[in-house]
C-alpha cells in the first residue's frame, strides 16, 4: 500500500470518528429535567460509600442515588460533612439527605428513615498489619483486648452478640470519629477496632467478622416530601430492577463471603515457612503458555496471572513448565509439583489425583470449529488437544454420542479436521483472538452452535493442599476482575506498525485545519438543533407522543394538588403477550400498534384527561369520574388496524385495564400509581377478566405483604420461626421412616400465619434463602440431638426453593454447614417441587446432578401436577417421587387415577425410585397404596406436621 494511501486512510478514520463522538453527545440518552430538584448529599472523609476524586463522585451510594434519579428527577449536590456532625447537619437542613443511617444509631430519633435499606454493611475487627499476637477467627486470642468502637454505638450490640457467641471478654474503648479510633490504634491505645467494610481499611488486616446491619437512606423529620418521592424510586427498583442493588453492592464491595476473610494462624506460617510453592504450566498452548524462543522465559496468560497471584498472597513460586499438560494430574499425585497453573474442574480428576480446586479466576469460551462444509450429528469426531485438561471430558459429557480424539496440540487439532480426520475441535477463543488464528486454515470456520464457557482455577495437591487453597483464594477474590482480563488482553493484541500521528499532521497540517473548521460547524448547528428539541424530548414519549412516565406523574400531582376535592379515576392499561408481537411481527409493526393506542387514548377521552406511556405496552390516563368509563374503556380495546410492510392489516389488543378511585387527594399520587397497578395485575392472565377496580381486599392484602416484609427479618432474629416435622411412614411396616421438615410462623400478634401466605412473599424478594438456612440449621441441631439420645437415624427431607437454583454458592454453603455439625449428607433430602423444575432445562439438571454428587438424597414433590414428568423420570438422578395428593383424592371415585397411580408406581420401582403419597387421610386409601407397593405415605391419617416435641414421641410409640 503507498504512503498516500495510508495518509487518507488515516485522515478519513480521523473525521469518522470526530463525527461519531460529536453525535453520541449530541443526541444522547441522558435525561434532563425541567425545574430538576437539587438534594444535597452528606458524606463523610473516610467513607467509602460516596468517595471524591478530583473531578468526580463515586461509589456505591452515587451509583445508587443515580438510579433513584431516574424515578424522581433529582439532581445532587454532594457536601463533605464531619462524621461526628452529620445526624446534626441532616436535622438543621445544612444537608437533604444520608446514605448510610444505622436505625440504631445514638441521635436518629428525629429522622426519618426509608423503607428500604440503602445497603448492608458488615462489622470487622481489625488489627495491625504486622500485630502477630492474634489472627483471623482466632477468638483465644481475642480475649481480654481493648477495642475502639465509635462513640454513636451503631455497631455495639453486634459485638456484644459476638462476644457471648464466641466467650471472648473485652474491654470498649469510645471514640467519635472513624479517625480517631485508627489513631488509637496505630498508638497502642487499643488492640483491635471494630469498623464497618464500608470504610477504608487498606492499612489494617481483619481478624473477625463480627456481623452485618441494615444502613436506610434518612432525611430530616420536616422533609417528609423527599422521604414519599425517596420511596416511590425505591419501590420502582425494587420491582423493575430486583436485582440491581446487589449487583452494585458487589461491584463496589467484593463479594463479602469471599472478600471479608483475613489470614489465619496456619496461613501466617505457611507464608513465613520459606517453602517455595512448585506450580506446574502448560508450555505447549499458546497464548495461554508458552517458552519464549528467545529468552527461555515462561511466558503468556497464566505467566501473568500467576505474577498477580504471586503479589497478591505474598507467595513464592517456583514455576515448572511442561509441554505435556496432561501430566499435570501426576505431578500432583506424586509430589512433584503443589499446584497448577490453571486447569478446568473436573470431579473424576480430583478424585484420580487426590487434589482440590481453587475459585476461578477467569472464565474462557470455547468455540466449536469444523469445516465450511461440516454438518455436525451424533457420530460426529471431535478432536481435542492433549493440553486441554478437563475439555476432553467435557467435550464428551456435552456430546455424548461424538467420539473425542485426542491431538497433539491446537496446530494438530486444526490440520485434522482441515483434512478429514476430525469433523470439529473445539478451541479456546484467545487463541483466536492472537495472530496466529485461522487465517491460514481458509477452508475452516467457527461452526454456528453455541460457545461453551469455562471457569479457569488452580488445582491444588499435597498436604499442604487446604492452607494454600485458602491463600489462593483470599488473592483471587481481591484482585480485581480487570486485572485477570488483561493478562488476556495483553497476550492476544497484535501491535503492528502505524505511522507517526506527529508527522501525519505536519505533512497535513492545512488539511486537518478544514476539517476541524468543518466539524466545528457541524458541531454548533447540531447543538442549536439540539437545544430546540432539549425540552420535549425531556418530557415526551418518542414514539407516540404522549408524555412520558415522569412527565405524567408531575402533571397528575399538580392537577391533584389544584383540584384536591374533586373525584378522579387512574387507569393503568396494558396488554397481555404484546411482547410476541414484537417476535411475530417485528419491532416495525409493534411500534406502529404502540403509536395507534397512543392516537385511541386522545380520541377517545379528549383534551379532558392527562396520558402517559411508562414503558413499552404500559399506558396511563387520568380523567375526572365518569359514569361511562368502561364503556369508553371497550373502546380502547378494539381491534388496531396497522400498516406493516405496505399492508394493512390488524390487530386485536388484549388489554387490562386496573383502575383505583379517588373521592380526595389525601395520598402520595406513588400510592394510587401503585394500587392501580396491583388492580391490574390482580387479572393478569386471566381472559375472562379485562377490567379491575382496587377495593378494601386489595387493600389489606397489600397492607398485609408491607407488614410481613417489613416483620420478617425481626421475626426471624426473635424466634418467631419453627421448624415442624410431618412424619412419613413405610407403609409395610407402618413405622416411621423419615420426616418433611415444614417452616411456621407464630406471629405473637396475628397467631400461626399460614405458609401460603408468606412463603410466596419470601420467594418474591428472597428473603426465602435466608429462611431455608435456618431451617436446615434447625433440622441438623434436631439431627445431632437425636444421634446423641440414641435414637434410630432417619432420613429428613427439606424443600429447596427455586431461588437456591441460580445461586452459585448453595451448594458449597450447605455441605460446609450439614458438615459442621457431622450429619452424613445421605440421611438429608433435598426436596424439589416441579414447578421448581420447570426452569432452565440444562441449569436444573446440573444443580441436581451437582446435589447428588455431593452425597444428598433428591426428591421430586407434587410429581404430576406440573412439568414434564416422563422427563424428570428419565434424566434426573431422583431417589424418591413424591405423588401429588390430587390423584390419591381421586382414586376412591375414579378408576382412572387408580390406574394412573398404579402405573407410576410400577415404573418408579422398576427404575428403582421409592415412591410416597401425600395427603394420605383415608384408611382405605393407605390399603389401596399398600396393595399397590408404594413404598411410603405421608398425611393427616397418620399425623398432621407437628412441633419437634410431639414428633419425638411418634418416634418414641
Amino acid at each position: 500500500m503507498e504512503k498516500k494511501e495510508i495518509i487518507k486512510r488515516y485522515l478519513y478514520r480521523f473525521l469518522l470518528f470526530f463525527l461519531f463522538g460529536i453525535t453520541v453527545i449530541i443526541s444522547g440518552t441522558e435525561h434532563s429535567y425541567a425545574d430538576a430538584q437539587v438534594i444535597r448529599v452528606g458524606f463523610t472523609q473516610d467513607g467509602q460509600m460516596i468517595r471524591q476524586t478530583e473531578d468526580a463522585y463515586t461509589g456505591y451510594g452515587v451509583e445508587y442515588l443515580d438510579m433513584i434519579a431516574d424515578y424522581t428527577g433529582w439532581q445532587y449536590e454532594y457536601v463533605m460533612i464531619p462524621e461526628e456532625d452529620r445526624l446534626k447537619a441532616l436535622e438543621d437542613g445544612v444537608i437533604d439527605l444520608l446514605c448510610d443511617v444505622s436505625k440504631d444509631e445514638t441521635g436518629t430519633g428525629h429522622l426519618l428513615f426509608s423503607e428500604e435499606r440503602s445497603s448492608l454493611y458488615y462489622g470487622l475487627l481489625c488489627a495491625k498489619k504486622d500485630d502477630t499476637s492474634v489472627f483471623f477467627d482466632d477468638y483465644e486470642a481475642m480475649n481480654g483486648k481493648r477495642i475502639a468502637l465509635n462513640s454513636s454505638r451503631s455497631m455495639e450490640s453486634m459485638l456484644m452478640d459476638f462476644s457471648v457467641d464466641h466467650q471472648i471478654n473485652y474491654t470498649p474503648v469510645y471514640y467519635p470519629t472513624f479517625l480517631s479510633m485508627k489513631e488509637a490504634l496505630d498508638q497502642g491505645e487499643v488492640d483491635l477496632m471494630l469498623a464497618s467494610n464500608q470504610r477504608n481499611l487498606t492499612d489494617y488486616k481483619y481478624v473477625a467478622k463480627v456481623g452485618v446491619k441494615n444502613q436506610f437512606f434518612a432525611v430530616s423529620q420536616k422533609r417528609e416530601d423527599l422521604k414519599e418521592q425517596l420511596d416511590y424510586a425505591l419501590r420502582q427498583i425494587t420491582v423493575r430492577q430486583p436485582f440491581m442493588t446487589g449487583k452494585l453492592y458487589e461491584e463496589n464491595y467484593g463479594r463479602p463471603s469471599k472478600v471479608l476473610t483475613g489470614v489465619t494462624r496456619e496461613e501466617y506460617e505457611f507464608l513465613h515457612s520459606g517453602i517455595k510453592v512448585r506450580v506446574v504450566c502448560d508450555a505447549g498452548s499458546y497464548p495461554l503458555g508458552y517458552i519464549d524462543e528467545e529468552t527461555g522465559e515462561y511466558c503468556g496468560i497464566y505467566a501473568d496471572v500467576l505474577k498477580l497471584l504471586e503479589e497478591k498472597s505474598g507467595l513464592e513460586f517456583e514455576l515448572l513448565p511442561i509441554k505435556n499438560y496432561g501430566e499435570s494430574g501426576e505431578m500432583l499425585r506424586d509430589g512433584k509439583a503443589d499446584m497448577t497453573a490453571g486447569m478446568y474442574i473436573n470431579d473424576a480428576l480430583a478424585k484420580e489425583y487426590g487434589i482440590t480446586y481453587s475459585d476461578s479466576y477467569m472464565t474462557i469460551d470455547y468455540a466449536m470449529i469444523g469445516r465450511r462444509d461440516t454438518r455436525l450429528n451424533a457420530a460426529s469426531r471431535i478432536a481435542v488437544p492433549q493440553n486441554y485438561i478437563g475439555i476432553q471430558v467435557l467435550a464428551g459429557e456435552i456430546y455424548p454420542e461424538s467420539e473425542v480424539i485426542s491431538a497433539k496440540d491446537v496446530t494438530e487439532s486444526l490440520k485434522m479436521v482441515q483434512h478429514k480426520e476430525a469433523d470439529s475441535t473445539l478451541i479456546n477463543s484467545v487463541f483466536l483472538q492472537t495472530a496466529y488464528n485461522l487465517n491460514d486454515y481458509d477452508t475452516l470456520m467457527i461452526l454456528p452452535m453455541n460457545e461453551v464457557s469455562v471457569p479457569i482455577r488452580c488445582a491444588i495437591g499435597g498436604e499442604n493442599a487446604e492452607v494454600l487453597k485458602q491463600i489462593i483464594n483470599r488473592a483471587i477474590n481481591t484482585i480485581p476482575s480487570e486485572n485477570f482480563e488483561r493478562c488476556i488482553t495483553e497476550n492476544v493484541i497484535n501491535i503492528s506498525y502505524q505511522p507517526s500521528l506527529k508527522s501525519l499532521f505536519k505533512q497535513y497540517f492545512p488539511y486537518i485545519i478544514g476539517i476541524i473548521l468543518l466539524i466545528g460547524s457541524i458541531f454548533v448547528a447540531l447543538l442549536l438543533i439540539r437545544e430546540r428539541h432539549y425540552k420535549h424530548l425531556a418530557m415526551t414519549d418518542s414514539l407516540t407522543g404522549l408524555w412520558n412516565g415522569i412527565k405524567f406523574r408531575k402533571e397528575a400531582e399538580q392537577l391533584l394538588q389544584h383540584n384536591p376535592k374533586k373525584e378522579y379515576q387512574l387507569i393503568s392499561l396494558d396488554i397481555e403477550h404484546f411482547k410476541y408481537v414484537n417476535s411475530d411481527l417485528g419491532e416495525a409493526a409493534a411500534d406502529g400498534i404502540l403509536k395507534m393506542i397512543g392516537k385511541r387514548l386522545c380520541e377517545v377521552f379528549g383534551s379532558n384527561a392527562l396520558y402517559g406511556r411508562e414503558m413499552a405496552d404500559m399506558f396511563w390516563i387520568l380523567t375526572e369520574k365518569r359514569e361511562d368509563l368502561e364503556k369508553l374503556l371497550h373502546k380502547i380495546a378494539e381491534p388496531v388496524m396497522f400498516e406493516n410492510n405496505g399492508v394493512e392489516q390488524m390487530y386485536k389488543p388484549l388489554f387490562k385495564f386496573g383502575i383505583c378511585m379517588f373521592k380526595e387527594y389525601d395520598l402520595a399520587f406513588g400510592d394510587y400509581i401503585d394500587m392501580a397497578i396491583m388492580a391490574r395485575k390482580a387479572i393478569k392472565g386471566d381472559p375472562a377478566k379485562v377490567i379491575e377496580y382496587y377495593d378494601d381486599e386489595m387493600a389489606e392484602m397489600t397492607s398485609n405483604e408491607r407488614r410481613i416484609e417489613k416483620r420478617m427479618d425481626e421475626a426471624l432474629k426473635n424466634g418467631e420461626f419453627v421448624v415442624y416435622y410431618q412424619p412419613k411412614y413405610q407403609l409395610r411396616s407402618e413405622t416411621i421412616s423419615g420426616a418433611e421438615a415444614l417452616v411456621r410462623w407464630r406471629d405473637p400478634e396475628k397467631g400461626l400465619v399460614s405458609p401460603g401466605i408468606f412463603i410466596p412473599i419470601f420467594e418474591r424478594d428472597g428473603f426465602i434463602i435466608q429462611l431455608d438456612f435456618f431451617v436446615y440449621e434447625e433440622v441438623l441441631k434436631d439431627m445431632v440431638k437425636w444421634q446423641n439420645e440414641g435414637r434410630r437415624p432417619i432420613i429428613v427431607s427439606m424443600n429447596v426453593s427455586r431461588a437456591h437454583i441460580g445461586t452459585a454458592d448453595f451448594l458449597q454453603k450447605l455441605t460446609e454447614l450439614v458438615d459442621s455439625y457431622g450429619v452424613p449428607r445421605n440421611r438429608l433430602e433435598l426436596e424439589l417441587t416441579e414447578t421448581v423444575l420447570g426452569g432452565k432445562r440444562q441449569d436444573i439438571l446440573s444443580f441436581i446432578v451437582s446435589c447428588k454428587r455431593a452425597g444428598f438424597q433428591i426428591s421430586i414433590d407434587d410429581f404430576g401436577s406440573g412439568y414434564s414428568s416422563l422427563n424428570l423420570l428419565k434424566e434426573l438422578p431422583v431417589d424418591v417421587l413424591k405423588i401429588d395428593r390430587e390423584f390419591l383424592n381421586e382414586t376412591e371415585e375414579s378408576e382412572k387415577s387408580s390406574i394412573i397411580v398404579k402405573q407410576v408406581v410400577e415404573m418408579a420401582a422398576k427404575i428403582n425410585i421409592e415412591t410416597l403419597c401425600e395427603g394420605v387421610e383415608t384408611r382405605g386409601q393407605a390399603d389401596f397404596l399398600k396393595q399397590i407397593g408404594c413404598d411410603m405415605a405421608q398425611g393427616f391419617l397418620y399425623s398432621r406436621p407437628v412441633p419437634r416435641e410431639e414428633f419425638e414421641g411418634l418416634l418414641e410409640a
